[in-house]
């Protein structure tokens, strides 16, 4: 799972992570702040999770979005669901 977390890490921030599967968002988090070791206070200060609809293998339905608006209006436009 750790490999596949640090090739995720290398192809982007704004792809889901296909390392987790089937959670909730705070666990999403969790999850995500253990494999990056990184506080949750600044996991929410860096990025917010966002639903995803990608459709990617793995994808759980969360991303690990960038806190920057560009980045969380594409995923408004291209991955959410809803």
């Amino acid at each position: 799972m750790i490999k596949r977390f640090f090739n995720w890490l290398l192809r982007g921030w704004t792809e889901p992570c296909p390392a987790y599967a089937d959670m909730t968002s705070e666990e999403f988090e969790r999850g995500y702040c253990e494999g990056s070791s990184i506080t949750l206070m600044f996991y929410r200060e860096m990025f917010v999770t966002m639903s995803c609809s990608c459709e990617y293998e793995g994808c759980n339905g969360w991303a690990a979005i960038r806190n920057d608006p560009n980045a969380i209006e594409h995923q408004r436009m291209f991955h959410s669901v809803g």
